[in-house]
């Protein structure tokens, strides 16, 4: 299918899988065909070139997947981890797993296509399971969601500012690059550790009786860290 073809279509299918081998290879001979011949686009957890955090991406591809394919080959725990947040928005999931390999009891309620690698023909058969899986499910989506998780709840946190929101994305890639090499931290960005009690820059970025961030240090502290541009 071309990326012209791809973009004009309207609903996409996640896959839920590990990576490696033979995972890989059964994406792209199995799941990712099967997806694209009833019409929906294919996405799993790599298929953005663009430089990003890796779970922003799932969650955000999980949140737009009107379907999800799960295989749970090894129940990998970041497999289990993305199916339960599949679960919390009511999606529609197809399940796919070795025959040998025993279901958690929690998945027992949930049809379930089984493949033994060792028949010739699997790949072809679970080709055209998960097909007939999501086409059934397309003509009945409701229907297709286990009724405990149709009804899911919004958030019930608080509404947040764009500005704490942004704060709080970059303080949280801050300490990433900080545990990589504390060394290419610029020293003005240690002001971004808005929950650390025993910052000296709290205070600062989170003044006391102020009733939010303070956005004059906020600013200051983007402009004075910002890469030099190279042109």
């Amino acid at each position: 299918m071309t990326e012209p073809e791809k973009a004009e279509l309207a609903e996409s299918c996640f896959v839920i899988q590990p990576f490696g081998s033979p995972f890989d290879k059964t994406y792209d001979i199995v799941y990712r065909p099967a997806i694209e011949s009833v019409g929906l686009e294919c996405v799993r957890g790599d298929s953005s070139d663009a430089p990003h955090d890796i779970m922003e991406f799932v969650w955000e591809s999980i949140n737009e997947a009107s379907f999800l394919v799960c295989d749970l080959s090894d129940l990998s725990p970041n497999v289990i981890y993305e199916l339960g947040l599949a679960h919390a928005l009511g999606k529609p999931v197809v399940f796919v797993m070795p025959s040998g390999q025993k279901l958690p009891f929690d998945f027992q309620m949930h049809r379930t296509i089984f493949f033994d690698r060792n028949d010739p023909e699997w790949g072809s058969s679970v080709y055209s399971k998960v097909a007939a899986a999501l086409k059934a499910a397309m003509s009945d989506p409701v229907g297709a969601v286990a009724p405990r998780f149709r009804n899911t709840k919004p958030s019930e946190l608080p509404a947040q500012d764009e500005l704490r929101v942004q704060i709080d994305e970059l303080n949280m890639r801050v300490q990433k690059l900080e545990a990589l090499n504390p060394s290419v931290i610029p020293r003005g960005l240690f002001a971004f550790r808005p929950n650390d009690p025993n910052n000296f820059s709290n205070e600062l970025l989170y003044p006391s009786g102020a009733g939010g961030l303070n956005p004059d240090l906020y600013s200051n502290l983007i402009s004075t860290n910002k890469p030099e541009s190279s042109g």
